[in-house]
């Protein structure tokens, strides 16, 4: 392909280089014409971008006097800037408005943020061009809307600076971003407590029956999530090592009766109390699918809510009811639903690296087969839930 150089105007002497190939400008019987375009750098001041002065070098741009740009996370450089450039043209020869993000020019590393599409959104384009003299050009296809062209191909190169451009160049600092249109692997490590109960009014005594028990809970985790600009989906699958706390079997026989003895009081509850007869599955895997809106409170933190629907699968497939009998009583139990509510925080700690601080509210669907028909009592009402805690890293795969 043959190609043509042109350059940002109002940098440094060493301009950027922007490679544009002719057959964009046109192309008459295999004669190339070429025309100049000229990219002008403007300070960063917020999202609305003023174009006045755009507009006052090309009357026929086509862009309104303050242009709203959703801008890409951007820390706090040595150089930031605006680039603004006209380029294209229908028939009608109206111009199209280019806005790119520069960060770091004045150094030997570059990252430009492109909106290949146009739309003045840049968290929904691909991730950030970070160039050095070493790389060479690279190309960028963007797609401006008035263009009847699939798309056109430009080319960026960063030159080498000289030592005495890079003595004025401030330290660099860290790159830190969040994550967005990502595919994100991530992995966590957590602990959390559970509480297990149920009630019912016997049928034998006329009375109630109630059971509880606490349980505590270790996990790791992966995930798998797809990340938008404003909200994520995404699968999670942790391991979970539980310990369960005293379990108590209660049943009231009889109404409490008060008896008094040498003018002592005591009350009689009438009820009898099985304790540590039963076990619960210590192996358990959780299985969730899950969607999360995003709010961006900064330009590198983030806090996220949303729901979560999945499965837990005991490993050891089967609930101990009564283990004090001969043989032990136990009901299968390989898998319950489960409905989660998520909160999240989130902290950008590199490129494209987070850090979050999760929590999670369980509701669970608890039913070993065949356990509950078994109690002979009506009115049953039952519950497990859990509140979990855990820290997760977060990084882009692609």
């Amino acid at each position: 392909m043959v190609v043509v150089c042109y350059c940002f105007s109002k940098l440094s002497a060493q301009e950027v280089n922007v490679f544009i190939p002719q057959q964009y400008e046109g192309a008459l019987k295999g004669k190339s014409i070429s025309k100049g375009i000229e990219f002008f750098s403007y300070e960063y001041q917020s999202s609305k971008v003023d174009v006045r002065d755009m507009k006052k070098k090309y009357p026929n741009l086509k862009a309104e006097d303050f242009v709203d740009i959703i801008p890409p996370s951007l820390k706090d450089y040595s150089n930031v800037s605006i680039l603004m450039a006209a380029i294209g043209g229908n028939p009608n020869g109206e111009k199209e408005l280019l806005i790119w993000f520069i960060e770091n020019y004045y150094s030997n590393i570059v990252t430009f943020y492109i909106d290949k599409n146009f739309d003045r959104n840049f968290l929904n384009d691909d991730h950030p061009i970070v160039l050095t003299p070493k790389d060479g050009a690279q190309g960028v296809q963007v797609f401006p809307t008035l263009s009847n062209k699939s798309g056109i191909t430009l080319y960026v190169q960063v030159p080498k600076r000289n030592k005495e451009e890079l003595r004025r160049i401030l330290p660099r600092r860290k790159i830190r971003s969040k994550l967005f249109n990502d595919f994100v692997f991530g992995a966590n490590l957590g602990f959390g407590v559970a509480k297990v109960e149920h009630s019912y009014l016997s049928t034998i005594t006329n009375f109630p029956g109630w059971y509880d028990t606490n349980l505590t809970e270790k996990s790791l985790g992966v995930s798998l999530e797809k990340y938008f600009s404003f909200f994520k989906i995404g699968a999670e699958l942790t391991y979970q090592s539980v310990f369960q706390y005293t379990s108590y079997f209660n049943l009231r026989t009889d109404e409490p009766r008060i008896e008094i003895n040498n003018g002592n009081r005591r009350v009689i509850e009438n009820v009898t109390t099985d304790i540590n007869r039963d076990e619960h599955s210590t192996q358990r895997l959780r299985a969730t699918l899950n969607a999360m809106f995003r709010l961006h409170l900064s330009r590198n933190f983030e806090v996220q809510a949303g729901y979560g629907y999945g499965n837990i699968y005991y490993l050891n497939k089967q609930y101990i009811a009564d283990k004090f009998e001969e043989p032990e009583l136990a009901y299968e139990q390989k898998s319950d639903q489960l409905h989660q509510f998520k909160v999240s925080a989130e902290f950008a700690v590199g490129n494209k690296k987070v850090i979050g601080l999760n929590f999670n509210y369980d509701i669970i669907d608890w039913k070993p087969v065949g356990f509950f028909e078994s109690i002979e009592g009506t009115g049953l009402e039952r519950n497990h839930n859990s509140i979990n805690f855990n820290l997760s890293y977060k990084t882009s795969i692609f």
